[in-house]
């Protein structure tokens, strides 16, 4: 989890990161111990040249430079916004 933080970290986009480790990607309260969920708060888009699918790319190639995670990507908001992206890896 921290490897992956400190990647996240390196992006100039990433204003939070929010780390859920034992997260079940199913979404039951039953934690799990292979699973961890990061949740990235990007700047906002206004303040930002690339756009929600490029950082979306560039977390899942940074994500699969780690050996043996499946990464899922799913950018999340209340009315479509373009600022928080969660990073579920299983």
């Amino acid at each position: 989890a921290k490897r992956l933080e400190a990647a996240m970290r390196r992006m100039p986009e990433v204003r939070k990161i929010f780390t859920n480790v034992g997260a079940n990607p199913d979404g039951w309260p039953i934690p799990t111990s292979h699973t961890l969920e990061l949740n990235l708060t990007f700047t906002p888009h206004q303040e930002r040249a690339k756009t929600l699918d490029q950082l979306t790319r560039e977390v899942k190639e940074i994500m699969a430079q780690e050996p043996g995670l499946r990464v899922r990507v799913s950018p999340i908001g209340i009315l479509g916004s373009d600022a928080t992206v969660p990073v579920m890896l299983i």
